[in-house]
């Protein structure tokens, strides 16, 4: 994935784009980005300078889509009109790679922030299903992230990294290992990050 002739492709360098980064990266064409990670909710349907500006990076570099707000484990049915618009900008720009938290964010509206799921076989079969069924709408891999929790459910059957196994097992996606979640967790959860 590395761009940067300088850069060993095992050693690529990325950034999470914002808006106000934008005039520097393209006023500094040799930057030293390999890739870019962008929240595409907050990219859909944003017309004008900025657009553009994107526009110019997304034919340049390559860029992996990191959502906010599809709430695969949540309760009410998967966001279609989301995932349909996160499609068409994923297309647009040529993205070919879309994660997801695996939490969910939403109850009859969004809840800006990033709730845990009860750790049992259910919801293992709960949000496996969500994944294929977004995974089957996309015609790709979903990439789903590990989330930090701070408390525990106190009816949770599995660990957290059985729980992550057969999500992935039973969903056939992809893993995003964020390991500073995974640090705070061991800490929060009393467990050894390194045998995790």
């Amino acid at each position: 994935m590395s761009s940067n002739p300088h850069t060993p492709a095992n050693k690529a360098v990325g950034l999470g784009l914002r808006r106000e980064f934008l005039p520097q990266l393209l006023a500094t064409p040799e930057h030293g980005v390999d890739f870019f990670e962008l929240a595409p909710e907050n990219w859909i349907n944003f017309g004008g300078r900025p657009a553009t500006q994107l526009r110019t990076l997304t034919e340049k570099h390559p860029f992996i889509c990191h959502g906010l707000s599809l709430s695969i484990g949540g309760p009410a049915p998967l966001d279609m009109a989301l995932l349909e618009a996160v499609q068409g900008f994923m297309t647009e720009h040529g993205i070919h790679h879309y994660s997801e938290h695996l939490a969910y964010c939403a109850d009859h509206g969004q809840l800006y922030d990033l709730l845990p799921l009860p750790l049992t076989e259910e919801m293992v079969r709960h949000v496996a299903g969500r994944i294929r069924q977004a995974q089957d709408f996309l015609k790709m891999p979903l990439i789903i992230e590990n989330t930090a929790y701070y408390g525990g459910f106190r009816h949770s059957a599995l660990t957290e990294l059985e729980f992550l196994l057969a999500v992935l097992e039973e969903a056939d996606c992809r893993l995003l290992l964020d390991l500073n979640n995974l640090y705070v967790n061991s800490v929060n959860h009393h467990y050894d990050a390194a045998d995790f």
